[in-house]
């Protein structure tokens, strides 16, 4: 899953694709690069960053995205990621989403962690797949501020028991720096736990993988991460390798590059 921002406040790539030739092209060499779900965000999620409105939102989409969509190659996902259920139902009305949602190519990356409000929307729309996100805001108006309702426990088992979708984690909502690293090692066992489901990993350029005092827009410091991200990535690969469930999971990064080096450190059989 390679991760296009087209907003104008990202850390690391924003306003880098907040243009529709931009958009295209970043899309175009994501998927070039072996990408399979394109995860399309018009809004940050940093907590230092302020909520735009539903109409903000959707004219990103409308600007960016929509007049280039239907150029992309067939047969990719992709995944929108948002948590405002306006947005994802006005996505659904476009005739270019409509027909990534007939083709069941279209997800959504819902990062309120809230579901008790968004049956009647899946039972309209059964093809659409959704990603529940750990995230511990009571209200999915106060995502953006989920580091206020960070828990001294992560109870992440008993939050998504019997949940029927892909899971995510969700490295950095609603979690200290030390339960980042706390979660990722219990991550294979979590997986293995709830192994029928697919779950969504994204841990690319998190802050609780920065180590060095750079500034945010050091390149520096978004290599670091990766290099972080390449490692954990491969040793969670080898950690459910002798798994006796077959275990389905999506790597959620910005640079396609990242899984490239993961793929080439291990042996693969051809046949």
């Amino acid at each position: 899953m390679g991760v296009i921002n087209i907003t104008p406040n990202s850390f690391s790539d924003g306003g880098n694709f907040n243009n529709p030739n931009n958009f295209f092209k970043h899309a175009n060499y994501l998927i070039d690069n072996g990408v399979d779900i394109l995860d399309l965000g018009a809004e940050s999620s940093a907590p230092m960053n302020k909520a735009i409105t539903i109409n903000e939102e959707i004219s990103r989409f409308d600007k960016n995205v929509l007049p280039v969509l239907d150029q992309l190659p067939n047969k990719i996902q992709i995944s929108i990621d948002t948590y405002k259920i306006e947005t994802i139902q006005y996505l659904l009305s476009k005739p270019c989403f409509e027909k990534y949602y007939n083709d069941e190519l279209l997800i959504w990356n819902d990062v309120s962690g809230q579901t008790h409000d968004i049956k009647a929307l899946m039972n309209k729309y059964p093809k659409l797949k959704y990603i529940h996100c750990h995230n511990l805001v009571d209200d999915r108006s106060k995502t953006l501020d989920h580091m206020d309702y960070s828990n001294s426990e992560l109870s992440l088992k008993s939050f998504f028991n019997g949940s029927p979708h892909l899971l995510d984690p969700c490295f950095g909502f609603s979690k200290t720096r030390q339960q980042n690293f706390e979660l990722w090692k219990r991550l294979s066992g979590l997986i293995s736990t709830f192994h029928e489901n697919t779950w969504v990993i994204g841990i690319s350029r998190k802050s609780f993988l920065r180590f060095l005092d750079l500034d945010k827009s050091d390149p520096v410091l978004i290599t670091q991460t990766e290099i972080i991200q390449a490692i954990l990535l491969k040793e969670l690969i080898v950690a459910l390798s002798n798994s006796k469930h077959k275990i389905d999971l999506i790597f959620r990064m910005h640079d396609p590059n990242v899984f490239k080096s993961i793929k080439s450190s291990f042996k693969f059989n051809e046949t």
